[in-house]
C-alpha cells in the first residue's frame, strides 16, 4: 500500500481537523489529532501514542489542493483508457483530506482502514492511494498497475 492517501470530497463536507478527530474516535476512541498551531487545518493522526501521519485539510484555491488535484490529472493522461469516472469526480472536489504515513503507520493499517470507511458513509468522494489507484465504497475504480 502507499504512503500518501487523499480522500477527495464531492460534495458539501464541513470537515474540520475537530470534525475528523470526532469521526475517528467512532473507530476507535485510541485515535486524536493534534493540530499545528501554524497551521490550523493540519496536524498529527495519533493512534494511542503513535504517530500514524501528517493529516491535513485542503480546499478549493489552496496551492496544495491545486497542485494535488493536477498531478492526479498528470496521472490519469498517461492512461490510455477508463479514466472518464475519476475525470469527472477531480472536476467535483470540494475538500481533501490528505494523510502521508510515517514508519509507524505503515504498520498499521488495520487501525487506518476504517478510517475511510467512516469518510465514505460522512463524506461522499473517492480514496487516492499513491501508486495503486482510485477507490470507492465499494472497491478498486482505477487501478494504476
Amino acid at each position: 500500500m502507499g504512503d500518501y492517501f487523499r480522500y477527495l470530497v464531492t460534495v458539501d463536507c464541513d470537515l474540520t481537523l475537530a470534525a475528523l478527530e470526532e469521526l475517528f474516535r467512532r473507530s476507535s476512541d485510541q485515535f486524536s489529532i493534534h493540530g499545528e498551531e501554524a497551521s490550523p487545518n493540519a496536524g498529527d493522526l495519533l493512534y494511542g501514542s503513535s504517530i500514524l501521519g501528517d493529516i491535513e485539510i485542503n480546499r478549493p484555491g489552496e496551492e496544495v489542493f491545486d497542485e494535488d488535484l493536477d498531478e492526479q490529472r498528470e496521472i490519469l493522461d498517461s492512461i490510455e483508457e477508463g479514466t472518464e469516472y475519476v475525470r469527472s469526480v477531480l472536476e467535483r472536489v470540494k475538500l481533501m483530506v490528505a494523510l502521508q504515513l510515517t514508519e509507524e503507520g505503515h504498520g498499521a493499517y488495520d487501525q487506518i482502514d476504517p478510517l475511510w470507511d467512516l469518510l465514505f458513509e460522512n463524506c461522499d468522494g473517492l480514496l487516492q492511494v499513491d501508486d495503486e489507484g482510485f477507490y470507492d465504497s465499494e472497491g478498486v475504480v482505477l487501478a494504476l498497475d
